[in-house]
């Protein structure tokens, strides 16, 4: 309004001094959000750039590039909540940033991508708590959570989803009355072999389709009920879809014949059909959305988002400098951690003789694959019985990124031999009992049973998550950073695989204890 002067009358100039403090805040607190992004990158440039790599070039999570795109859309979409609400920088955020700094640390001292890779977009949401305060993260809450899809994470579902692809197929056979015979994950009906392979899994589609489901819940839907169903049957529909498309692979092969099903272009075929599949998804799920075009996600009449008092530049430079401290933590420990690797001298093992066993020239293809090793050593035993028994084993002065025992890469199996099953054992050997990794090796009709384990910090174990955590233990308390892997293997007989078990645990017997059956030269 303007007064009887031709000015602006003090209410005027009110609202208007009030707008500009408002943009200021949104401008402060967006400077120190994009300088904190910037301090957080390249702190961590080795774990940004890596997770950069990963969705660039593994296909299975391609879908994490368009994460940060579709929360920014998110936030657009729902721009009118700025000229509602204020930032208020939050100490809250610093202690977000103080945990997920350890979770990072650990991952790092372990070398575990999961806990490097959530540790580092934890810390991420923690400086965007820090700067924009609790009110800011509630009115955004879906696209603040939904930037937790840019962690590549699901690889530990791929066992599980194998086992529920052969399952299916193995009843679907069953009502088609076609015969099959199951050997761990290998099924061979009268026309040939079938392997359910990793890339069978299904789950680059689904945790493609996850993401999208979690997106429509947002967008399409207003009730808590109808939201959860959709990204129940995100997860259900590439389930059963996945399942479908490996058994028409087996049924191809046999109604046409092998060539056939072994000739199909299995990424295009895949592809095609879950194209098919995702429109179905989306046409079922949208017939029930519920929320119009003009619904709001919150209700800025509610005197919660009404209240707003603008913060100091002060508070904005206060909480910012405390999670630039905390941001610096970890990395400065990591670094501490490497420097006692630089006074760890080279040595050699050799094995100790074993009893009654005497050695013999190799003939086997089966060796174990372990990258980094410091030292490897394979044997093969004999002993009077005729009993014959690879002997296997990897040294490890010590972990770090480029030299680890659990790492992707490292297996029992060596192509061309296969895993047909896995699992544990419990075997007392010298009064003692352990927990010993059992894996049955395939290839061309002939079998392997192995044999293996893991010696961390002195201690024995056959569990990837045990041997990690040992590691952990013994870096950040200065424990025995050197580490080995046993394995032994002997040919095996499917009709009877006591034989072969009896064949290694005679052999177990002879050994020494199994932390001392090395020696140092």
């Amino acid at each position: 309004m303007v007064d009887t002067q031709g000015g602006f009358n003090q209410e005027d100039l009110k609202i208007q001094n009030a707008n500009k403090e408002h943009r200021r805040q949104w401008k402060w607190a967006c400077s120190w959000a994009g300088f904190l992004s910037l301090f957080l990158i390249a702190s961590f440039w080795g774990t940004a750039s890596e997770m950069f790599e990963i969705w660039w070039n593994i296909p299975t999570f391609n879908h994490c590039l368009l994460i940060i795109p579709m929360a920014a859309y998110i936030v657009y979409e729902r721009r009118i909540i700025f000229k509602q609400i204020l930032p208020t920088p939050s100490f809250w955020g610093v202690f977000i940033i103080f945990a997920s700094s350890l979770l990072w640390l650990l991952g790092d001292v372990v070398n575990i991508n999961v806990f490097r890779h959530f540790g580092l977009i934890l810390m991420f949401q923690g400086g965007l708590f820090t700067v924009f305060g609790i009110k800011v993260i509630r009115a955004f809450l879906f696209p603040f959570l939904y930037l937790l899809l840019l962690v590549p994470f699901g690889d530990f579902l791929i066992p599980f989803l194998q086992e529920f692809t052969k399952d299916f197929i193995i009843v679907i056979l069953d009502i088609f009355d076609i015969p099959v015979y199951v050997e761990g994950l290998f099924l061979t009906i009268p026309e040939g072999k079938f392997h359910v392979a990793q890339a069978c899994a299904g789950l680059r589609f689904m945790v493609a389709t996850f993401a999208l489901g979690l997106l429509m819940s947002n967008l399409f839907y207003k009730t808590f009920a109808r939201q959860v169903v959709v990204v129940f049957l995100s997860i259900l529909v590439p389930l059963i879809a996945n399942s479908i498309r490996a058994t028409g692979l087996v049924l191809i092969g046999h109604y046409w014949g092998i060539e056939y099903a072994t000739g199909v272009d299995h990424l295009v075929y895949g592809w095609v059909f879950f194209a098919v599949v995702l429109l179905v998804f989306i046409g079922i799920s949208i017939l029930f959305a519920n929320r119009n075009i003009h619904d709001t996600y919150i209700n800025l009449e509610d005197p919660y988002w009404l209240s707003n008092k603008p913060s100091k530049f002060t508070k904005y430079f206060k909480t910012s400098a405390f999670a630039i401290v905390f941001l610096m933590v970890a990395p400065a420990y990591s670094t501490i951690i490497n420097d006692r690797y630089k006074n760890i001298k080279e040595v050699r093992i050799s094995l100790k003789l074993i009893n009654n066993w005497q050695e013999i020239k190799k003939d086997k293809l089966w060796k174990p694959i372990f990258i980094g090793h410091s030292q490897e050593i394979l044997k093969k035993y004999q002993s009077y019985k005729n009993q014959k028994v690879d002997l296997y084993t990897a040294f490890f002065l010590y972990q770090d990124k480029n030299h680890e025992l659990i790492r992707w890469g490292n297996k029992i199996a060596n192509p061309p031999w296969e895993i047909s099953s896995y699992g544990q054992e419990i075997i007392k050997i010298n009064e003692k009992i352990y927990n010993i990794g059992v894996n049955i090796l395939h290839l061309k009709g002939q079998y392997r049973l192995v044999y293996y384990w893991y010696i961390v910090d002195g201690q024995i174990e056959s569990k990837d998550y045990r041997v990690k955590f040992l590691g952990m233990k013994a870096k950040l308390l200065s424990g025995n950073l050197e580490s080995f892997v046993f394995a032994i293997s002997t040919d095996m007989d499917t009709s009877d695989e006591n034989i072969a078990k009896m064949t290694l645990k005679d052999f177990m017997k002879e050994l020494p204890h199994l932390t001392k059956i090395i020696q140092k030269q």
